[in-house]
């Protein structure tokens, strides 16, 4: 408890009666029993605080009781102790060992025997073969070449800006029947209301003919058109199809010459066979 004469934290005795408290070094009344309880949440109101102060409000491990004690970690860098580290330990020395190499001695040519030349002959002549033959196919071989359509380039548009100036004269006809249908109609109908409308009695019935005939005019022309119109489009469409299956049939052809080449090519860039030079080889080797 906290004794007020000697500004410290003292032991406390509790009197004969256990209702009052003296300090246990200069004997001053500390207070009653239950003043000391409340001093006990005081004292824990001051732990409080220090561990606040000392950044520990999130210690998720709680208060420490009073047992406990934590180690106080050091706030500045000059209290760490400096780390001492292990002296590297002196390498002996090794000195260098020169390796001396014993050269065999040459064979005089006389010591030399007949096989080893012809040995050393064999393995010269085979590169020499190899070589040849390497070069053979280098020069047999090529590269496949694509066959080329040699044909003059016509965007698709032009041709069917031709096939559209192409003249339909029946269209034409079919135009100036129903242009001078109409005419007529309205020539055979002025008369006829003329003729009702107090003009002369005969220009009725001549404008119910004149009429007549206009309508028959105008008919006969609207169906000339009509049959022009459907008469320019197949022929335009059956134009189109037809330049469109030329155009297949020559894609097909230049794909199938080019397969042929191909093939051509294969059978005639493949190695010669070295069967031959086997047997002179090995003629050679027992010579």
């Amino acid at each position: 408890m906290w004794c007020t004469s000697c500004q410290s934290e003292v032991a406390a005795e509790v009197s004969t009666d256990s209702k009052r408290i003296h300090c246990a070094i200069c004997g001053n009344d500390l207070g009653t029993t239950s003043a000391a309880r409340m001093s006990d949440k005081t004292k824990e109101a001051r732990e409080l605080l220090a561990r606040w102060s000392n950044h520990d409000v999130l210690d998720p491990y709680g208060p420490l009781s009073k047992s406990e004690t934590r180690p106080q970690v050091a706030t500045s860098l000059f209290d760490q102790p400096e780390k001492q580290y292990p002296k590297p330990a002196p390498q002996p020395s090794v000195e260098p060992q020169v390796e001396q190499h014993i050269e065999p001695p040459l064979p005089t040519p006389e010591s030399i025997p007949v096989d080893s030349y012809e040995q050393s002959s064999d393995p010269a002549e085979e590169t020499m073969h190899h070589d040849s033959l390497e070069n053979e196919e280098s020069v047999a071989y090529q590269p496949p070449r694509v066959p080329q359509l040699h044909s003059e380039y016509r965007d698709i548009q032009d041709l069917i800006e031709e096939d559209d100036q192409s003249p339909n004269w029946l269209g034409l006809v079919g135009q100036l029947m129903a242009y001078g249908g109409v005419a007529v109609l309205t020539i055979g109908t002025t008369l006829v209301l003329w003729g009702y409308y107090g003009g002369p009695a005969n220009y009725a019935s001549t404008g119910w003919l004149i009429s007549t005939a206009g309508q028959m005019l105008l008919f006969l022309g609207v169906i000339t058109l009509v049959s022009a119109g459907m008469e320019h489009t197949s022929t335009s469409v059956s134009r189109r199809i037809d330049r469109l299956g030329q155009r297949i049939f020559l894609f097909e052809q230049a794909m199938l010459e080019q397969q042929e080449s191909q093939k051509k090519r294969q059978t005639t860039s493949r190695p010669p066979q070295t069967s031959a030079s086997v047997p002179e080889a090995a003629s050679r080797k027992s010579a």
